[in-house]
């Protein structure tokens, strides 16, 4: 969780951009409540939420990682800020959660990650009040599965990564992620729905500035033994070098190019 926070500096720049971009297309009002999911190790929702909604609303971060829900409570919950577990995909969230409960919903880099995404934007539309909207903002197709599918076709791999397409969102293979996903929200009952696929840019510092964004979003590299984790990341790397839309820049600079599907809708 510490290590992700340290290294999560385009999904920060992201959520930034998007909410400043789509603010005023939400109607604001005091005491709200405010959901974010896919929180993480918190810091997202502490250092770009928490400043851009009214001082009287309360938040709830959430995440399906009880290390980064613990993590998130340690070093970022406050009067007005608590972390919960949950996954978003999962039917059987009501034990801990309570329908119509928020009058706003987040997801920030998050949703590229789940597989039943019909459960998860149904889930969403039940937390949500009446009059409720939802600011969604998720990778298009999931680049960074893509290269963990990449390096598990390598034999010394596969044996760590034979669950890699438990990462795989059905959007990896949409011909056009934006409208495949507006489905999912009229299918859930959302109204209001808009939905754009944008291109952005961001520039890491050096190869191994990107790497170690990557790897902060690597579920393996825990299962792979510590002498093997050179190796490993070594290859990783040179999956990115070899990715198509990766730049390496006469300043030693690695500018990746990617498309970020951006929804936002209502509940009636």
């Amino acid at each position: 969780a510490k290590f992700y926070s340290s290294h999560n500096e385009m999904q920060t720049n992201d959520a930034r951009s998007v909410l400043k971009e789509m603010a005023d297309k939400f109607h604001w009002t005091d005491y709200e409540h405010i959901l974010d999911i896919g929180s993480g190790p918190g810091d997202v929702t502490y250092n770009v939420i928490r400043p851009f909604v009214a001082k009287s609303s309360f938040l709830v971060g959430s995440d399906i990682s009880d290390e980064m829900v613990k993590f998130a409570n340690v070093h970022y919950s406050s009067y007005d800020l608590i972390f919960k577990k949950l996954d978003i995909e999962n039917e059987y969230i009501w034990d801990n959660w309570k329908k119509e409960s928020f009058d706003k919903i987040f997801s920030f880099h998050c949703l590229h990650w789940i597989q039943n995404l019909r459960q998860a934007t149904e889930n969403m539309y039940n937390l949500l009040k009446p009059g409720g909207d939802i600011l969604l903002m998720m990778l298009a197709g999931n680049p960074v599965y893509l290269l963990f599918k990449r390096l598990s076709l390598q034999t010394k791999w596969f044996t760590y990564m034979k669950d890699v397409d438990n990462l795989k969102s059905p959007m990896v293979t949409s011909i056009n992620v934006a409208e495949d996903f507006r489905m999912f929200l009229e299918n859930a009952q959302f109204i209001d729905i808009s939905v754009s696929n944008k291109e952005c840019k961001f520039t890491y510092p050096s190869g191994d500035s990107m790497l170690s964004a990557i790897q902060a979003v690597t579920p393996y590299i825990n299962k792979i033994p510590v002498n093997l984790h050179a190796e490993f990341l070594g290859d990783l790397q040179n999956c990115i070098r070899n990715y198509s839309n990766t730049d390496i820049k006469e300043d030693g600079s690695w500018e990746v190019r990617y498309n970020l599907i951006i929804a936002k809708a209502s509940k009636n």
